[in-house]
């Protein structure tokens, strides 16, 4: 009889906790339930990152990684895929182009792309010693993902002959979001991506079901815990968002700095090598729109050329020159050129209100590049 109250009340305990268990598992399921229906009936629109396109975790094309944040799954997913060199072309010069979605050629045609347009230029001039060009340019990547893809990809792989690496003025931004070098005791110091909060909205994406992860609570706490995390961390700490989502001037120089770190970093290292470096600045659609005045030019511009000239670094403004270029032909300055040679908004819905380049800049862009190579009689 002792025995059996003994093994009723154990059972009855176990039942119990089972039953708490079911109760509380069904409280948050409801909890859930009934917050997206408040969420829905607010009309609460899901708002995404500007990195979304590549880390939610179901694109075809992107996977998260810790040294990146993000990259193409594989080699064949760059644009204008090349395989690299063997035995039967080992002789052929290589071009690696490097960047963002300018670079990448957002709005051109696969056979149009900035760095095609430029292999088809320079090899109509050179009939005998044709270039092959590699185009690694990666919609949302900042100056750091450029610098390492650089380091630990083209260089040990392609091993060009010439390396172009385009800086987009946006670059300042994105590299806001996306830091992998932290700058600690006047030295900069390489980061995991496992510290970028992209990186975990990755990870979570790939690892959560899409029920979840696109549901209206899910997106609203996100947000919520991006926006505190981001607006609350300092540039001088280890951070998930590397420095406060806010732009302000202090994080924005120290990004400037540590673009010129690895500028100058990267003449250094090619110095005893086979491979040129060329930097550009590439057309920035605020320059070329005279319903602006300089003064209202993304101070990050200036920021960028500054820095750049300040330490002597050569390097091909794309604003400066193709809009002379421009202007000399028209013979009027006061032309709004963004029109004509950058994407309508139709077609174009950046987050930042900038629009990319038209084939018609591109094809200035590689034209640009090109001449530029023959006044410095860089041979190749």
């Amino acid at each position: 009889m002792f025995k059996k109250t003994n093994f009723f009340k154990t059972n009855l305990r176990l039942l119990r906790i089972i039953i708490l268990i079911i109760v509380t598992l069904f409280s948050i399921l409801l909890t859930i339930l009934l917050c997206n229906l408040v969420l829905r009936f607010l009309k609460y629109e899901n708002l995404y990152s500007f990195y979304d396109f590549a880390t939610n975790g179901k694109s075809e094309v992107y996977t998260i990684d810790k040294d990146l944040i993000y990259r193409f799954k594989n080699d064949q997913l760059y644009r204008n895929y090349k395989a690299l060199p063997n035995s039967t072309n080992a002789n052929e010069k290589t071009i690696a182009m490097v960047g963002d979605s300018v670079t990448w050629s957002y709005g051109a045609n696969d056979s149009t792309s900035y760095p095609i347009t430029f292999e088809k230029i320079y090899n109509q001039q050179h009939n005998q010693n044709k270039i092959s060009v590699y185009n690694y340019g990666v919609p949302g990547y900042g100056i750091d993902q450029e610098y390492i893809l650089i380091q630990n990809k083209i260089r040990k792989e392609l091993k060009p002959d010439l390396l172009v690496w385009n800086i987009n003025v946006n670059d300042i931004r994105d590299s806001n979001y996306m830091c992998l070098y932290h700058y600690q005791n006047s030295q900069w110091q390489r980061i995991s991506a496992t510290y970028n909060i992209g990186y975990w909205y990755g990870w979570l994406g790939a690892n959560i079901p899409p029920s979840i992860t696109n549901s209206n609570l899910f997106n609203f706490v996100w947000q919520r815990l991006f926006r505190l995390i981001t607006s609350t961390t300092n540039e001088s700490l280890y951070t998930l968002g590397c420095s406060t989502i806010f732009r302000n001037p202090s994080t924005n120089k120290l990004i400037a700095k540590r673009l010129l770190y690895s500028v100058v970093e990267l003449q250094k290292q090619l110095e005893n090598t086979q491979t040129q470096l060329i930097v550009t600045l590439v057309p920035y659609q605020k320059y070329f729109d005279h319903q602006f005045s300089l003064k209202d030019l993304d101070p990050d511009y200036s920021l960028i050329k500054n820095t750049l000239n300040n330490a002597g670094i050569n390097f091909i403004d794309f604003n400066e020159t193709i809009l002379n270029q421009l202007q000399s032909k028209t013979n009027s300055p006061q032309l709004n050129f963004s029109q004509e040679y950058f994407l309508n908004n139709s077609i174009d819905r950046n987050p930042d209100g900038l629009r990319h380049p038209n084939q018609k800049m591109y094809d200035l862009m590689a034209q640009t590049l090109f001449e530029y190579l023959q006044e410095n009689q860089l041979t190749l």
